[in-house]
Formats: C-alpha cells, sequence, structure tokens
C-alpha cells in the first residue's frame, strides 16, 4: 500500500461513553441510567454522527492512498481526522462543529487533541478555544537507556498494543497484517533495547530481553 502520512491530525473520539474521549459530540453518561436505555442512546448518536459526516462535502480532503483520499476514520464513535494542511484541518473541524451542532451535538474542546509530524505548529480550535496538541513524551521514555525495561515494557503493553490493535475485531487479519504488526513490533522492540537492525539480534533474543505481549497473538 502506497501511504503519504498527513502532517496534522485531529483524534477526535467521539460519544458519550466513559473516559477521554476527544471529540466529545454526546451527552454525559447518566450513572442511574438503565444499561438498555444508555445502548439505545448509543446507537441514536452513532447514527446521528453518521448523518453528520455524510452532510460534509470530504471526498476529495485528507490524504492520498493508492490514488484515493483518506479524509477521516471511524470506528463506532470515534473519529480521526487527517490532513496535509493546517488550514484546511481547520476548516474541516469548524465544518463539522458546525453541522453537529444541527443535531444538537456538543463539541467537549478538552477533550479534543491533535497530532502532527511538526511539533508546535499545529495551532488548532474550536470556536476560539484552542486544542491541545499530544506531546511525545513517551517516545523518548521508550529509548531512553536509562529507564528499566520492566517500565518500558508495562507501557508498551498498557499504551502502545491497545493503539496498535484498535478496532481490530473488525479486521480481516490476513497474513500481510500479521507481518507488518510483527514488523512493527519488532522495530520498536529494538529501539526499546538500543540495538541496530544490522546488529542482527534474533527476534528470539529481542523478545527474551522485552517480554512484551506479542502483537499477532494479541490481535
Amino acid at each position: 500500500m502506497t501511504w503519504t502520512g498527513p502532517r496534522y491530525l485531529v483524534l477526535a473520539w467521539t460519544g458519550p461513553g466513559p473516559g477521554p474521549t476527544l471529540l466529545n459530540l454526546g451527552p454525559d453518561r447518566d450513572r442511574d441510567r438503565p444499561q438498555k436505555s444508555w445502548t439505545d442512546l448509543s446507537v441514536l448518536f452513532t447514527t446521528c454522527l453518521r448523518d453528520v459526516i455524510r452532510s460534509l462535502n470530504w471526498d476529495n480532503k485528507g490524504i492520498n492512498v493508492n490514488g484515493r483520499f483518506l479524509s477521516h476514520l471511524i470506528f463506532a464513535d470515534d473519529i480521526v481526522i487527517f490532513s496535509h494542511s493546517l488550514k484546511q484541518l481547520q476548516r474541516r473541524i469548524d465544518e463539522l462543529v458546525t453541522a453537529s451542532s444541527t443535531v444538537e451535538l456538543k463539541v467537549n474542546v478538552k477533550k479534543t487533541k491533535t497530532m502532527t509530524n511538526f511539533p508546535g505548529t499545529a495551532s488548532l480550535s474550536i470556536s476560539g478555544e484552542p486544542i491541545e496538541e499530544v506531546n511525545e513524551k513517551y517516545k523518548h521514555f521508550l529509548m531512553a537507556p536509562a529507564i528499566a525495561m520492566k517500565l518500558k515494557r508495562r507501557l508498551f503493553n498498557m499504551v502502545i498494543v491497545p493503539t496498535m490493535l484498535y478496532g481490530a475485531e473488525t479486521w480481516a487479519l490476513t497474513k500481510q497484517a500479521e507481518t507488518r504488526l510483527a514488523t512493527t513490533q519488532r522495530r520498536m522492540e529494538r529501539r526499546m533495547i538500543g540495538v541496530r537492525l544490522l546488529d542482527h539480534c534474533p527476534n528470539e533474543w529481542l523478545r527474551g530481553v522485552t517480554k512484551v505481549v506479542d502483537i499477532v497473538k494479541a490481535a
């Protein structure tokens, strides 16, 4: 697959569910609400959100993947918006906020985050309120020689594995996908240990040192 990475993206986890959501367009959870009622509300919310997305003219926006534009990703009530242009991304955020308001979905700015290949450059906002930019502190944590491997392992298993496998229950796990997952994990493990590909360290040795969860088995 030919993939041109985005310069900017907004991680827009939407929805009324508990926990950290980044672009929360739904109502807050009522702890006393019956589970069935809450499930019905989630289905209604997801339907409304998908109608909002369909109303936006995003067909030729986003990043180019094999000749087709990928403007966003949706899984359940979560959204990621991609763009090479900061100006275009801000415009699409504004369009989403405006369209969402027509069905009475309100954005929670504090739970909206941005990521970029150029840290410190993504000055984005929602209705005049700045969107927080996610930093790369964990990258340096995993590569720092002074950090104990047991701490790196804990971070890898608790943060990186769930992130890599987000939405995996909807995948068709092909041999190609397994190879890409395994290759990516081995690259990360080499960085955690501080060795290079040219060092020709066996995969069994890498796993023996890191003792992290096998990403392919977890998928």
